[in-house]
C-alpha cells in the first residue's frame, strides 16, 4: 500500500523517558520523544493522532532504545538511519490491533554517535521498499520531521537548521526543495491577465504560480485596459494607473465641427468632465464683407456692410474680394468728395472735375497764351497787365509805360512806370539826347555845330 506522506513533530524533553529502562554505570540516558502526526495526506486518513515514540539515546555505551505506540490499522516499517553511514533498522509491525506497539533497540557505532551528538539521528516510517509517499524525522532541538525524503538524499544534517532559499536545494533537509525560503520574491496576484499585478493581493514563492506576475502596479486587476501601460483616456478614470484622472488632456487637441453656423462653426476637442467636448474656436464678432459668416448668424455677408458714405458710389459687397464701390457716370470723386462735372478744387481754382477726362483725378484748367490760369480764371500772370491782348509789365514797357498805350520819348526808358531819359541826358523836342555828343544839341537842346564840328564834352570843335 502506498503511504502518502506527513510531517511529525520532534522535540527533546526533560521528563524522564516513556522507557524505564536503567541506564549502565557510566552511561548518560538522553531522552528522546517524536510525537507523529498525520492529516488528510497521512497515515491516518482520519486526521487523528496517529502515535507516538518515546526513547532515549546512551551517548557513553551508543544504545538507541525506541518504543512506539500507534493507533491504527496500517501495517507500517519502522527505519532508522543514524549519521551519516544512513544505516537502516527495520522492525517491521502489523498494526491492525489497534493499539499496536513496536519497541526497538539499536547498538549505534561511534560514527553514529558522534553524528548523534550533533543531532543527527532520523527515523522513517513507510514501506521497508524506501519509496515514494514515506515519511520521516529528525531527533534534535528544534528540527521537525518532513516529507518526500527519498534515499540517498544529500542532505548534511546538523543542530542549527540552514534557512531555505530559492535555489532548487533542500537546504533546511526536511525533505522538501525550496519551502517557505527566506529570499522567495513576492508574486502578485493577475486576475485580468495584463501583465500587472495587483498590490493588495501577494504571494511569496520562488517561482511565479499561475496568474500572478512580478509586480503589484494594477489599479483595477478586474479590468484588462487599466494597467500602467493603457493610454490615458477622457472618460474619468484612472486608466495608466498614475493615480491621475484624464490627465494631459486625453483625446484633445484635435479639430472638430461644433455645430455652430459660420466662423463659430470651427473648433477644438478638450477632455472636461470626463468626456470630450469640441470647444468653438472663434467667438462671433460684426459681420464684414469678406465672404464669412461672421457673426455666426447663418447668413455670410448680410446687411449694408459696404456703405462708404459717399453719395456718387454704389456700393456692393463681393464675398472674398470684399466690397466695391462704383462712381456713378458724370461725377467725380475726389479726395473723397463727390463732384459735379466742372466744380473745381476747393483748395486750387485752377483743378476742376472733367469725369471724361478722369473721375478720380484732378483737371488742370489750361488757358491760352499768354494767359495763365489766376484762381480759377484765365488772364495775365500776377504783375503784368492785359494791355490788348497782351501781358505787359507796365512798370518797365516804354511802350506801356505806366498804363496801356503810354509811350516813352526817343531814347527815354520807363522805370517803375515813368518815362525818364538816362542819366546826364537831357530832354529836347523829339526825345532824350546826350548834349556832351550830340552835336544837334551841343551843350543844350538847339545848338547845331558847323560842319566838320564836333560835340566834344558840350562844346562844338
Amino acid at each position: 500500500m502506498r503511504i502518502s506522506t506527513f510531517f511529525c513533530a520532534v522535540y527533546f524533553v526533560a521528563a524522564a523517558p516513556f522507557l524505564t529502562e536503567a541506564a549502565g554505570a557510566g552511561e548518560i540516558a538522553v531522552p528522546v520523544q517524536a510525537a507523529l502526526r498525520g492529516g488528510d495526506d497521512g497515515l491516518n486518513v482520519s486526521g487523528d493522532l496517529v502515535g507516538n515514540c518515546d526513547g532515549s539515546v546512551d551517548r557513553v555505551s551508543g544504545r538507541l532504545t525506541l518504543a512506539c505506540q500507534f493507533r491504527n490499522s496500517t501495517p507500517v516499517d519502522l527505519v532508522v538511519r543514524i549519521g551519516s553511514s544512513r544505516r537502516q533498522v527495520f522492525a517491521s509491525v502489523d498494526l491492525a490491533d489497534p493499539d499496536s506497539r513496536l519497541r526497538l533497540e539499536v547498538q549505534l557505532r561511534a560514527d553514529e554517535v558522534e553524528a548523534l551528538s550533533l543531532g543527527r539521528l532520523e527515523f522513517f516510517f513507510g514501506s521497508s521498499s524506501l519509496e515514494g509517499g514515506q515519511a520521516w524525522g529528525l531527533l534534535g532541538d528544534g528540527l521537525i520531521f518532513a516529507d518526500g525524503f527519498e534515499s540517498g538524499s544529500s542532505c548534511t544534517w546538523s543542530e542549527s537548521v540552514t534557512p531555505e532559499t530559492c535555489n532548487g536545494a533542500d537546504d533546511n533537509c526536511d525533505g522538501t526543495v525550496d519551502e517557505n525560503p527566506i529570499d522567495a520574491p513576492f508574486w502578485y496576484e493577475d486576475l485580468d491577465a495584463d501583465t500587472y499585478g495587483n498590490p493588495a493581493v501577494t504571494v511569496e514563492a520562488c517561482a511565479a504560480p499561475t496568474n500572478w506576475v512580478d509586480n503589484g502596479d494594477d489599479c483595477d486587476d478586474l479590468n484588462p485596459d487599466i494597467n500602467p501601460g493603457e493610454v490615458e483616456l477622457c472618460d474619468g478614470v484612472d486608466n495608466n494607473c498614475n493615480q491621475e484622472t484624464d490627465e494631459g488632456n486625453p483625446g484633445g487637441g484635435q479639430a472638430c465641427d461644433t455645430g455652430n453656423p459660420g466662423v463659430c462653426a470651427a473648433g477644438t476637442t478638450t477632455c472636461e468632465n470626463a468626456e470630450l467636448v469640441c470647444l468653438q474656436d472663434q467667438a462671433p464678432t460684426l459681420e464684414v464683407c469678406d465672404g464669412l459668416d461672421n457673426n455666426c448668424d447663418g447668413s455670410p455677408d448680410n446687411g449694408d456692410l459696404c456703405d462708404d458714405g459717399d453719395s456718387c458710389t454704389i456700393d456692393t459687397c463681393n464675398g472674398p474680394s470684399g466690397c466695391f464701390h462704383t462712381v456713378l457716370p458724370d461725377v467725380c470723386l475726389i479726395d473723397g468728395l463727390c463732384l459735379d462735372s466742372g466744380d473745381p478744387n476747393p483748395v486750387d481754382f485752377c483743378q476742376y472735375c472733367d469725369p471724361t477726362v478722369s473721375q478720380f483725378l484732378w483737371t488742370d484748367v489750361v488757358c491760352d497764351l499768354p494767359y495763365v490760369c489766376v484762381a480759377g480764371d484765365c488772364q495775365c500772370d500776377i504783375g503784368l497787365t492785359d494791355c490788348l491782348g497782351d501781358c505787359v509789365d507796365t512798370t518797365s514797357d516804354p511802350n506801356n509805360c505806366g498804363l496801356c498805350g503810354f509811350q516813352c520819348l526817343t531814347g527815354q526808358l520807363c522805370v517803375f512806370g515813368i518815362c525818364e531819359c538816362p542819366a546826364g541826358w537831357i530832354v529836347c523836342p523829339g526825345g532824350c539826347v546826350d548834349p556832351n555828343n550830340d552835336p544837334n544839341n551841343c551843350g543844350g537842346c538847339g545848338v547845331d555845330c558847323s560842319a566838320g564840328q564836333a560835340c566834344v564834352d558840350g562844346l562844338c570843335q
